[in-house]
């Protein structure tokens, strides 16, 4: 229609110069059309083709019969078809203008009040302070009549709060992505084995952050958020709330540190200790077995038969996997081969009837002293003390024992443990 009317206005000044008619020369009434036509743009641009479509219709229909009556020569007749156009050119604008204002008055005011329902009051203060200033300021101008600067403000108020909304959503969600984070951190901790053995006290304070941190949370759901010190109260609980997220998860982050550090350092020392029973178990095997007391007995081991040497074997090279695993700092996977490595010496004593290798004798000056031991399955006795290999290896020469030691020996077949016997030199026949 707006291409249709500008062809007509064009074809009919066309007309007017091409036909070369005196009255189109300054009783043409130029000035009433040139204000017209400048006011049915002004409407346009006021989108008064949405609201104002009558009154434009109007005014472009005054106006083209303006140009038709130049066209035929009749100029008053054009004068006031001119002059009607602008009126209701000037009425539709005005209209346009102020229906354009109340229709972004009311958006604003829609988009002040979606803002505060997602809480924009305390956490985006600044932008939904702006906006309602912005739509004070617009209703003011509105009551003034100026409808421009009336719609203007209200836009910017409507801009400032739409901020605010989005900006008060990305904070509240940053929110429950906060106490959500800590949730799933201490989740994972609790399900560590080296922070509930020995990071349990460090994780319970993670808990106590992530406990207060729903705490304040709850908080923003109070009714009373809505009012000015309820607003004041939210904020304080908003910040609380993220703070004590944070300090949840470094809460978790830190237990399971030490944790880690913890666990390392026991299986550390338990992997040293291990290891040195482990080594003490075998050298005394070593003993038994140079002094030829080891039993050459087949027992099954995992279901696999092994004589007592295989044992003993296998543990010293369990003991050599746990020596490689400690210095590549494997410290649980050294227990295992050390734990490993005592279970096989300890079977190699329990087949082999004993479990601790005789000791040397105790060397004073020229004279040897031997020290009575207690052992349930092979009890030291004066025939048994002779046989050892560092006493005579010849059980038969045990009443050389009774004879040195009569004063501590009444009766030869009963020695007590903790006895100590000097020992005669064999060759002293």
């Amino acid at each position: 229609m707006k291409t249709m009317f500008t062809a007509i206005t064009s074809l009919a000044f066309l007309m007017c110069l091409g036909a070369g008619f005196i009255a189109c020369d300054e009783a043409i009434p130029n000035q009433y059309v040139q204000l017209a036509r400048q006011s049915i743009t002004q409407a346009e641009g006021a989108n008064a083709d949405y609201y104002a479509a009558t009154d434009l219709s109007r005014a472009k229909d005054n106006y083209s019969e303006a140009l038709r009556f130049i066209v035929d020569g009749d100029n008053a007749q054009a004068r006031e078809m001119a002059m009607i156009s602008l009126q209701a050119a000037d009425v539709a604008t005005v209209t346009a203008r102020k229906l354009y204002a109340e229709e972004v008055l009311s958006k604003a005011e829609k988009a002040i009040a979606n803002a505060d329902a997602a809480r924009a009051g305390y956490l985006a203060p600044g932008d939904m302070a702006m906006a309602d200033q912005y739509l004070t300021e617009a209703k003011a101008k509105y009551d003034e009549g100026d409808m421009i600067t009336a719609a203007r403000l209200a836009e910017d108020a409507a801009e400032a709060a739409e901020r605010a909304r989005s900006g008060s959503v990305a904070r509240f969600y940053e929110l429950e992505k906060a106490i959500s984070d800590a949730e799933n951190a201490v989740k994972r901790a609790e399900s560590n084995e080296a922070v509930a053995t020995f990071a349990q006290s460090e994780l319970n304070a993670a808990k106590k952050h992530l406990e207060n941190a729903r705490t304040e949370r709850k908080k923003l759901d109070s009714p009373t958020i809505g009012t000015v010190d309820g607003g004041l109260v939210a904020a304080e609980a908003y910040s609380l709330a993220m703070q004590y997220s944070g300090d949840a998860v470094n809460g978790v982050d830190e237990a399971m540190r030490l944790g880690m550090e913890r666990e390392r350092e026991y299986y550390r020392k338990r992997a040293e200790s291990t290891m040195d029973e482990a080594k003490k178990l075998l050298d005394e095997i070593q003993k038994l077995k140079e002094q030829g007391l080891i039993k050459q007995l087949q027992t099954a081991v995992d279901d696999k038969p092994l004589t007592n040497l295989e044992k003993y074997e296998a543990a010293l090279e369990a003991l050599k996997k746990a020596e490689s695993e400690y210095s590549k700092e494997e410290y649980k996977a050294t227990v295992a081969e050390a734990e490993e490595a005592i279970r096989l010496a300890k079977l190699v004593q329990t087949s082999s009837g004993t479990t601790v290798a005789p000791p040397e004798p105790k060397q004073e000056g020229d004279k040897k002293y031997y020290t009575v031991r207690l052992i349930p399955e092979a009890r030291d006795c004066l025939w048994r003390i002779a046989s050892y290999p560092f006493i005579y290896g010849d059980a038969s020469l045990w009443p050389k024992i009774w004879e040195a030691n009569k004063g501590l020996i009444p009766n030869p077949d009963l020695i007590e443990p903790g006895q100590v016997f000097e020992i005669p030199p064999q060759t002293d026949r």
